[in-house]
């Protein structure tokens, strides 16, 4: 079976749901950035302030196609989807799941998180992740071959969700 991709602004659940969908189906779970973290022996805040957006952007496609080929449950960044050579590789496999939510609920999610702190985030003013995410929002779209409303589910649901459709 095919590697099974979470896509989504952050705060949309991608690692949560990444670890619960991983168990419910048996498969390891690769967090994206915590492997480029890895690879770049460095904080992926500090390689932008070094190298630029751009060149983390290759890296990122770099681990990704390297990681597609490992049959696993991946959370992806953010910000994986800017990149239109990323969605041109989301869109041609057949299990990217964009866990989708307004920017409401996305802002309200992000502040709550204690245990993820988003230097992102705590930077910009709600309306600038609003324009961030409106930004973005068809690209996820363009890259995923499912999209999970996730407003008002748990994760659990969420996983169920995902294994219905994959059947």
């Amino acid at each position: 079976m095919a590697s099974i991709i979470l896509t989504g602004f952050m705060g949309a659940g991608k690692s949560t749901v990444a670890v619960l969908l991983g168990k419910q189906l048996n498969k390891p779970v690769i967090d994206l950035d915590a492997i480029i973290t890895e690879d770049l022996q460095m904080p992926i805040s500090e390689y932008f302030q070094l190298y630029g957006e751009a060149a983390f952007r290759k890296k990122e496609m770099e681990i990704l196609q390297e990681m597609l080929r490992q049959d696993a449950v991946i959370a992806t960044g953010g910000g994986i989807i800017t990149m239109k050579e990323n969605r041109k590789i989301l869109s041609q496999h057949p299990h990217v799941f964009y866990l989708k939510a307004d920017s409401d609920t996305l802002i309200q999610r992000i502040r709550q998180d204690q245990k993820n702190i988003r230097p992102l985030a705590t930077e910009k003013t709600e309306s600038e992740i609003t324009a961030l995410f409106r930004a973005r929002a068809d690209f996820y779209e363009e890259g995923a071959s499912h999209i999970i409303e996730t407003i008002g589910k748990t994760p659990e649901a969420v996983v169920m969700e995902i294994i219905e459709r994959m059947v």
